[in-house]
């Protein structure tokens, strides 16, 4: 269009110089009558409207500037709503990852007796269908699960294999969890082994260990890890450490492999034990009775009172 006006414009021009000088007035006679009466209107419109067109074209380019500025705004607030929308997503993400792990720890389901009394509820461990255990928050602390208990010799433990596999007794009285149920347990995170012991002239002894942990079956559910010990029972367990365990049916104790048999249960026994928690029960207070429940570090005689407890590790 505005190629065109100036090709008019300049068509103008040219025939407003070729009237003029051919005019048979003279020049300025001939321009008076002719280029300003006639032509002038023409040129001042044909000037008007290439200026309008030049301000229309500075309007049309700043105009396309300012779409040009408005579009990368545009992409601009879409890369912020995109980045806003991705951490909305990350942020629900974890509000919901930090419910589960709320409700996995007050969850009656849950793998270990944090926050819970002392009673018997129902866990959940990854590998193993839910199961019974005993919570205790008596005898030190809170949020102990008990993995075994010796208390009056109504339970035999002189066990199978097998059942010493899967757990045995009454939950609420003698007892033992089971190697299947302590190893996914201990699997699950790393635990703390507590120790309450007992003996008949009422005097108590404890040992703790910073990081319990024994192997799968395949193992033989070998004592893989102790941790540092505490407690004023002395360490009668770490010559038992990186042993498997044994039953009268089933002997791993390499050195000797008589031990389970003749001590009438299942053990990690190494030639034979310094600790035998499963050993048959005595009501006496002889220190000639060497089947009994004992503790030898701390003395020879049978043990009255014996619980093993697990608790996550803080």
């Amino acid at each position: 269009m505005r190629n065109f006006l100036n090709f008019v414009f300049l068509c103008i021009v040219l025939y407003a110089k070729v009237e003029c000088e051919t005019s048979e007035h003279p020049l300025s006679q001939s321009c008076d009558s002719f280029c300003f009466k006639t032509l002038k209107p023409l040129l001042g419109y044909a000037s008007d409207t290439k200026l309008k067109l030049e301000e229309c074209a500075d309007l049309q380019s700043k105009l396309n500037d300012q779409q040009a500025i408005t579009k990368n705004k545009i992409d601009l607030i879409n890369v912020y709503k995109d980045l806003c929308e991705n951490q909305t997503a990350e942020l629900a993400a974890l509000k919901q990852q930090l419910a589960d792990i709320k409700n996995a720890l007050i969850s009656p389901l849950s793998g270990s007796c944090i926050r819970k009394q002392t009673d018997v509820y129902d866990i959940k461990v990854p590998g193993m269908e839910a199961f019974k255990v005993s919570c205790d928050s008596s005898l030190y602390n809170n949020g102990w699960t008990v993995i075994q208990r010796r208390q009056d010799g109504s339970e035999n433990f002189n066990r199978n294999w097998t059942e010493y596999r899967e757990g045995f007794g009454d939950i609420r009285s003698e007892f033992f969890i089971g190697l299947e149920k302590l190893y996914l347990l201990l699997k699950s995170q790393p635990h703390v082994l507590y120790i309450h012991l007992e003996d008949f002239r009422q005097e108590k002894r404890f040992a703790l260990y910073t990081n319990f942990f024994i192997g799968n079956e395949d193992e033989a559910y070998a004592l893989k890890s102790l941790g540092v010990y505490s407690g004023n029972a002395k360490d009668a367990m770490r010559n038992h450490l990186n042993i498997k365990f044994s039953t009268p049916d089933r002997d791993n104790d390499m050195k000797n492999g008589t031990c389970a048999e003749s001590f009438e249960s299942g053990w990690w026994f190494n030639k034979c034990y310094n600790c035998n928690l499963n050993g048959i029960y005595s009501a006496t207070d002889s220190d000639e009775d060497l089947k009994g429940l004992q503790w030898r570090h701390w003395h020879v005689r049978p043990l009255k009172f014996v619980q093993m407890m697990i608790r996550p590790r803080d």
